[in-house]
């Protein structure tokens, strides 16, 4: 993982993005995942996608910055459009030759979105609480740019924890790689159907606003730290608290899972209310089985566990997010300008989600091109607290 200190997330994003608009350093990258090229044609084909990379990025900054420059009543439109842009320019690097535009453009398939929304609600009840999210959906189509881009994304990410080495009469705190989370194939969501209310609920930067806005998001923090003694042996230590409620902890709880002879050397205190610490001993080079409950991190690098995953990669739920309220603000501005200008708690929600998607798409895209969690922040990493 990288952290990175900043006083301008945004700004710090795009030089980044914009590294990958360089033809040389869009190639190299390309060569490392898909190996050099053999043959003077596959060489060809990486800088002709090298140079499609760097339209998508050069456009995808131009609709995020020109998202600053309107209103909520047209933003998530351009937001959408940015966030198309970023999603191909992904897709390019990490698909084959198949995914370049040009033959992609080959397939009259290809060129729809592949998402399908629908929402089902009176323009009398759009002005409500959060009923204008609650009944929009977005179907995953078969065909269309978006599975095309997905199909390209890795199936597995990095999970991270806080690890402490002992090292001789020292110790070393990073930031480490301790396991992997595992996302569904693109076969395995085709059909879904994703309603915008609960997209928003498990997107860490949204914890403090949905909770703002009385929406009871199923959620706890998380610290998860482990040691690693010289001999090897590792203590795992996750410490829960936050959670809104001693049911949801129990919930979240259910989805630890060890095989057999884990369960003795297991200690989970008794849930204090809303807060426990699971501690979990392991002997040098333990084969034993073990998972827990995804952890999704904010751009600064706090950790939320949501149980009940989606499967998905946090960039293909705001992407979805977005898509979908770009479709409200589209085809049915009525019901959009109804729910914005009444100040409901979907105003507030769809308010607190353009921001949201705005600072983080970037950012989780220049991880996936980068292949490398980026975290970023204007003070020091938290291992150096």
């Amino acid at each position: 993982m990288e952290w990175i200190v900043t006083k301008d997330v945004f700004r710090e994003t795009w030089r980044r993005l914009k590294e990958f608009a360089n033809e040389d350093i869009a190639v190299d990258a390309i060569s490392s995942i898909h190996g050099p090229p053999g043959d003077r044609r596959t060489a060809a084909n990486y800088h002709k996608q090298a140079a499609q990379i760097r339209t998508c990025l050069l456009q995808a900054e131009e609709y995020f910055k020109s998202s600053g420059t309107v209103t909520i009543y047209t933003k998530p439109t351009v937001i959408y459009y940015g966030m198309t842009s970023l999603a191909s320019a992904v897709m390019l690097l990490l698909g084959d030759g198949l995914k370049s535009f040009d033959q992609l453009r080959k397939d009259p398939k290809k060129r729809a979105h592949g998402l399908r929304f629908s929402v089902s609600i009176r323009g009398s009840e759009a002005s409500s609480g959060t009923k204008l999210l609650e009944s929009s959906r977005v179907e995953i189509l078969p065909d269309g740019h978006f599975p095309t881009w997905y199909s390209t994304l890795p199936l597995s990410s990095q999970v991270l924890a806080r690890v402490t080495r002992v090292l001789g009469d020292t110790t070393l705190t990073n930031y480490e790689r301790v396991g992997t989370d595992h996302f569904l194939p693109v076969d395995k969501i085709v059909g879904k159907k994703w309603g915008l209310l609960d997209l928003t609920y498990q997107l860490p930067d949204l914890v403090d606003s949905l909770l703002r806005y009385g929406l009871a998001v199923a959620h706890t923090r998380v610290n998860y730290e482990v040691r690693i003694e010289r001999d090897g042996a590792s203590q795992h230590q996750w410490r829960l608290h936050g959670t809104p409620t001693e049911e949801q902890l129990l919930e979240i709880l259910e989805e630890f899972k060890f095989s057999g002879p884990l369960i003795d050397r297991v200690v989970c205190t008794e849930p204090l209310g809303r807060r426990c610490m699971v501690t979990l001993t392991l002997s040098p080079n333990s084969d034993d089985y073990l998972s827990w409950p995804g952890i999704r991190y904010t751009t600064d690098l706090r950790g939320y566990m949501f149980p009940h995953e989606r499967g998905t990669h946090e960039f293909v739920d705001i992407y979805v997010l977005a898509f979908g309220l770009s479709m409200l603000a589209r085809y049915y501005p009525d019901l959009w300008v109804a729910c914005i200008d009444s100040n409901c708690r979907a105003a507030k929600l769809v308010d607190a989600s353009m921001e949201n998607i705005t600072e983080r798409g970037p950012v989780l895209a220049l991880s996936l091109l980068t292949r490398t969690p980026i975290f970023m922040a204007s003070h020091r990493a938290p291992w150096h607290d």
